[in-house]
C-alpha cells in the first residue's frame, strides 16, 4: 500500500483537523468580507438617500 499524502484522510481514519480547520478560516473569511462589504453598501445607500419633498 503506497503511503498516503498529509492531510489525506480515508475512510474511518477520524477527522483531518487541518483540512476542517481550513474550511473554517475560509468559512470566517468570507463572513468577514460580507459584514465589511455590508457596512460600505449600507453607508453608500446612506449618503444617497434624500427626501423627496415637494
Amino acid at each position: 500500500m503506497p503511503p498516503r499524502p498529509p492531510g489525506s484522510c480515508p475512510q474511518g481514519d477520524g477527522l483531518d483537523w487541518g483540512r476542517l480547520g481550513a474550511e473554517l478560516a475560509t468559512g470566517a473569511g468570507y463572513a468577514v468580507l460580507a459584514v465589511i462589504l455590508l457596512a460600505v453598501f449600507e453607508r453608500g445607500s446612506r449618503r444617497r438617500a434624500t427626501l423627496d419633498l415637494m
